[in-house]
């Protein structure tokens, strides 16, 4: 929607000097399809002295029904002969405020020569704007005139060209408008003019740009209007666009229809496929949950054991001179240990592994066997724990 906004009266076509903060009004110029463009969907606030207009309240804030009790009442409304719209002022409260406004036949075929359809009465946003409040007010809009070869500057004597003056009184949800002609002032708007409140430039300015949703109503109303006029007017290209609509609309579906089959396939297989190496992963952890245990198992048994190393150790450190001591068979079992060998006194040896913190159970699997030339042949049993480190390492604190 174009922000420039328009004013179409007797006196012919303005643009209103609604500029923002530091940007300057730009005229329209007819020069290029663009600027065509943006001229025709410009906002065209018709002037207050070329229509008549009437408020009306209804008790509900449900606009379909507002749209009906609008469509019953357009038609007879108007005491004036000429094209009657209806605009929504506020909706709150169970309440909806609607204005009505009748142009005239000249206005309609003026804005239809200028190639304009967004439609605004001059007074619908001050309406909008001052809904509740209560008092007199007066507000001036700058104009420039228009023309569709060339902008016109107008002379600063012809005051008509160049301002428009307008009183609104607004009583809470009632109101009512009248333009003011400076040349011929009555009474009651000289009487008016002394009360009322004057709206400056930036409120007015706030007035005519302020974006709501009831604009985009406006917009839309008038959209819809102008297409419904455009279908009516060419029959021929509303079935041309419906059945390419229709066209695009079945192709659409069923490319829809099957991108989202062929996405669902690809779902259901890559589940399958996920479930696959769910269960597959669910095996493998098993399985290393098992031969973890079994490795937890084996340690804890090597654990308990004593190590082949430190026997030996134990055993080597009772070999000397004295006891003549030889081993010839050192059969090593879990819990358990055999000796065969030979010694100068093999009761003595007995007697020595007993006295072994660790060696349990110390005996002669068979008795000694005296040798012709000295010493005995022994076959000793025993049984030894964990205990036996600590005897290695008093030995080695002895030795030290």
């Amino acid at each position: 929607m174009s922000s420039r906004a328009l004013l179409l009266s007797q006196n012919g076509l303005f643009c209103l000097s609604l500029q923002q903060e530091g940007k300057a009004q730009e005229i329209p110029k007819q020069g290029s399809l663009i600027n065509k463009l943006r001229f025709s969907c410009s906002s065209c606030y018709i002037a207050r002295d070329t229509y008549w207009e009437h408020i009306a309240h209804y008790p509900t804030t449900n606009l379909l029904e507002v749209y009906k009790i609008v469509q019953a009442e357009i038609p007879h409304i108007a005491p004036i002969a000429g094209q009657t719209y209806a605009y929504l002022i506020n909706s709150a409260n169970n309440s909806t405020t609607v204005l009505y406004c009748c142009f005239n036949n000249k206005t309609i075929a003026s804005a239809k020569s200028l190639k304009l359809w967004r439609l605004l009465p001059e007074t619908l946003p001050y309406y909008r704007y001052l809904y509740g409040k209560v008092g007199v007010y007066l507000s001036k809009l700058e104009l420039t005139l228009v023309n569709s070869d060339e902008i016109k500057q107008p002379s600063a004597t012809d005051e008509k060209a160049i301002c428009s003056e307008l009183l609104i009184k607004s009583d809470a949800e009632h109101g009512s408008s009248l333009p003011v002609d400076r040349a011929n002032l009555d009474m009651y708007c000289i009487a008016m003019l002394d009360e009322a409140i004057i709206i400056d430039e930036h409120e007015t300015k706030a007035i005519f740009n302020k974006l709501n949703y009831l604009t985009v109503i406006d917009f839309a109303a008038q959209a819809i209007e102008g297409l419904s006029g455009l279908v009516n007017k060419k029959g021929y290209l509303a079935r041309y666009l419906a059945t390419v609509g229709i066209a695009f609309l079945l192709t659409f579906i069923l490319g829809k229809s099957a991108f989202i089959t062929w996405h669902n396939d690809y779902l259901i297989e890559k589940v399958a496929e996920s479930k696959n190496a769910a269960v597959d992963s669910l095996k493998l952890s098993n399985q290393l949950k098992n031969i973890k245990i079994k490795i937890n198992n084996i340690n804890a048994s090597l654990t308990l054991q004593v190590p082949k190393a430190q026997l030996l150790i134990v055993l080597s450190s009772l070999i000397n001179q004295e006891n003549n001591l030889e081993f010839y068979l050192v059969d090593i079992s879990p819990a358990e240990m055999q000796l065969r060998g030979t010694s100068s006194n093999s009761a003595n040896l007995l007697t020595t592994l007993s006295n072994i913190k660790g060696f349990n159970q110390v005996e002669f699997y068979a008795p000694p066997v005296a040798l012709k030339e000295g010493g005995e042949r022994f076959f000793i049993t025993l049984r030894f724990d964990e205990s036996i480190k600590q005897y290695q390492e008093k030995d080695k604190e002895l030795t030290q």
